[in-house]
């Protein structure tokens, strides 16, 4: 019944906001549009893929490819969306080329506690690297919900488009190490919020974090630092990855930790060799894997950062308690866990 609801309001919104999903044949830059999410409604990811659209052939310079049914029905053909309904950045930028794109929005809508999360990211085919990347939240309980979420995506997509900007904290700041640290946390736009949390090598958040729905659980794999697999590289793009175990311990060991509270947050100030610093939030743990709901488990009194680097079927990852203890070690690769990017 309540989806029946929402695809009203969807019909309305789209008689209120008419925007076509074709743009004419011109010189500009052509963008194209993926929208993924298996379990929202496809009405859903039709309007907000409508007004993204929308927006793109209202930007100077720029024009929705003239052959979108085209460019998805070559998508839904690649072996990974047989195989698990989503295709890698890697695979949609090859096949932009193919079809003269410039950029492909990938926009995935997700519906948690009754409201939708909808994350998105700018892919330059030329460079295959993600450009930008928006996200927004709400619920979609009038014409006006769904038309103001889409138009707020798009939007912040916008502002960056055609160019890399370091927007939203995502400062890199040289701590006297061997690589640069981001301000922030993947998900967050300020250094004391938690921002999202990921299964290790996925790049997606979820409801539910077990071993079991995990895609590299038991898996010997290498580091996939800056690869498909890397989070902080799919979402943010340029020189931005995880940072590897070494990189981590350096953090550990050369660095001064102060256990302080930064925007009614608590977390460590990290000091570099230099006098820079960082803050790293308490931003607690998710995991289901024992059978209790650990959602945002010890927020405000622990945290867990992740590393690029396996250890056999584990994965290393800082990890620090208000007691004092902090240390680079392995855990399971299911639960979901914060992630800071270094940037060389």
């Amino acid at each position: 019944m309540r989806t029946n609801y929402i695809i009203y309001y969807i019909i309305i919104a789209m008689m209120i906001c008419p925007c076509s999903i074709l743009a004419q044949e011109t010189e500009m830059k052509k963008v194209a549009v993926y929208m993924t999410g298996s379990e929202v409604d496809n009405s859903i990811k039709k309007v907000i893929g409508s007004k993204i659209v929308s927006a793109v052939t209202n930007t100077s310079g720029f024009a929705a490819v003239e052959r979108t049914s085209d460019f998805l029905d070559a998508l839904t053909k690649e072996q990974d969306y047989q195989t698990s309904g989503e295709v890698r950045d890697s695979q949609i930028a090859k096949l932009g080329q193919r079809f003269g794109v410039r950029f492909v929005i990938v926009a995935d809508i997700n519906e948690v506690f009754e409201e939708y999360f909808i994350d998105a990211r700018l892919i330059n085919v030329e460079t295959g690297l993600v450009e930008r990347t928006a996200d927004v939240t709400g619920v979609m309980n009038s014409a006006q919900q769904v038309v103001k979420m889409a138009q707020t995506l798009s939007a912040d997509l916008l502002k960056g488009i055609g160019g890399h900007t370091q927007s939203r904290g995502r400062e890199a700041v040289d701590l006297g190490l061997s690589v640069k640290w981001a301000t922030c946390n993947v998900g967050a736009s300020s250094p004391e919020q938690y921002g999202d949390y990921y299964a290790w090598g996925e790049t997606k958040t979820k409801n539910t974090y077990t071993d079991a729905s995990c895609t590299t659980s038991g898996r010997i794999m290498g580091s996939i630092c800056g690869s498909d697999y890397d989070v902080a590289h799919a979402k943010w793009g340029g020189s931005w990855r995880l940072p590897t175990r070494i990189e981590m311990q350096e953090l550990v060991d050369l660095c001064q930790w102060t256990w302080t509270s930064q925007g009614g947050n608590m977390g460590y100030k990290v000091t570099g060799p230099n006098g820079n610093s960082i803050f790293l939030p308490a931003a607690g743990t998710r995991d289901f894997s024992y059978g209790g709901e650990y959602w945002n488990w010890k927020t405000g009194s622990i945290a867990n950062y992740w590393t690029g680097t396996p250890d056999g079927k584990y994965t290393f990852v800082l990890y620090f308690y208000d007691s004092g203890t902090r240390d680079v070690n392995s855990v399971n690769r299911g639960r979901g866990i914060s992630v800071r990017p270094v940037s060389d």
